[in-house]
């Protein structure tokens, strides 16, 4: 899977919760890590289990404004910053 994520070559949004009971934090962090760093953003949310949007309505802020990122990536050509964040 690490080979396959790196190969990765369009900006990626990962959304996770602390508490989702069928995917680790540990597991998505190793997902993240094998993507290309440049290409990534992470968000890590506590207290949260497979519902980010219903715990977190902010989600969908974060959402928005990475696809508003990622088209202008498109169109600049160059790629999306990368943030790595805890909620």
């Amino acid at each position: 899977m690490r080979e396959q994520a790196a190969g990765i070559r369009c900006p990626t949004l990962v959304l996770a919760g602390d508490d989702d009971p069928s995917t680790t934090i540990s597991g998505v962090e190793e997902l993240v890590e094998a993507l290309p760093p440049a290409l990534v953003r992470y968000e890590h949310f506590a207290d949260t289990g497979y519902g980010v949007f219903r715990d977190h309505p902010e989600a969908i802020e974060i959402v928005r404004e990475f696809l508003l990122a990622a088209a202008r990536a498109c169109v600049g050509g160059s790629p999306a910053p990368r943030a790595t964040r805890r909620r």
